[in-house]
């Protein structure tokens, strides 16, 4: 069950979903990381480990620190994600494994 879903800039985490989730090499993903300037990362937890993850790129960065639009878009995709959870675990399709 999901815990939370918040920003989040744990590169050890992060690197660890990604390698797990596409096959990409630490060196590749902390390219990504270190190069890429204007990003979000929104993380979906179960207690405190990072089990889904979601990059804003170029033109959400700006909107995120205007008003209360950042808790605003965290609350959305919280909502969401508990609809898409629920729907998944009653036909029997979450697992807690990477894709392939």
């Amino acid at each position: 069950m999901l815990t939370k879903i918040e920003f989040t800039e744990d590169a050890t985490q992060i690197v660890d979903l990604w390698h797990r989730v596409f096959g990409d090499d630490e060196a590749y993903i902390r390219f990504f990381l270190d190069n890429c300037r204007h990003k979000c990362c929104v993380g979906a937890f179960v207690g405190e480990r990072l089990v889904s993850m979601l990059f804003l790129l170029v033109l959400f960065r700006p909107l995120l620190s205007v008003g209360d639009l950042g808790d605003r878009l965290q609350k959305e995709l919280s909502d969401w994600s508990a609809k898409w959870e629920y729907k998944e675990a009653a036909a029997g399709r979450i697992a807690d494994t990477p894709a392939e």
